[in-house]
């Protein structure tokens, strides 16, 4: 998110916030963004900027027809529960209860950029899915050949 890259344990405070990262917060002090937009997503929360999230989520999801299952379910999974968060000025954001409560999260948590957002997991949650993905990247290789492998040497 605006060329941040972190990974973090945090604590999510009495009030359900999270503290960015200092030299997060003061990228986006300096960006004049004063909210996230926070949605839930496969087990974590994501928090995008509003461009970003009208870019890389409601756009497509806009030209899918909304009569669709699938598209329903995109909907009403993502966008349903997406909600403007303000940043306070000690850079904290109050995750709603139901993202909160949807998401797991209690007191531990991970915060981490990914591309265009940032993601945040209750702290078990995430190792489990970093099990989970590690595990299936096993063996997706074992059933591909070499060349096709992602992140693989480049051929000289």
């Amino acid at each position: 998110m605006l060329g941040e890259r972190c990974q973090v344990e945090i604590k999510l405070d009495a009030k359900g916030r999270i503290a960015l990262p200092a030299r997060m917060r003061k990228r986006l002090q300096n960006e004049g963004i004063d909210k996230l937009v926070l949605t839930f997503f496969d087990g974590g929360i994501r928090a995008y900027l509003t461009r970003d999230f009208e870019r890389l989520v409601e756009a497509p999801l806009r030209d899918l027809d909304p009569f669709d299952p699938e598209a329903q379910d995109l909907h009403h999974l993502v966008l349903a529960g997406a909600e403007d968060c303000p940043i306070d000025s000690q850079g904290r954001v109050r995750i709603p209860p139901l993202l909160r409560e949807e998401a797991g999260l209690a007191e531990g948590v991970i915060l981490h950029s990914i591309l265009d957002w940032l993601e945040v997991w209750d702290a078990a949650a995430w190792r489990a899915r970093l099990a989970e993905a590690r595990e299936a990247r096993k063996e997706r290789r074992q059933r591909r050949p070499a060349e096709l492998h992602i992140l693989s040497r480049q051929k000289t």
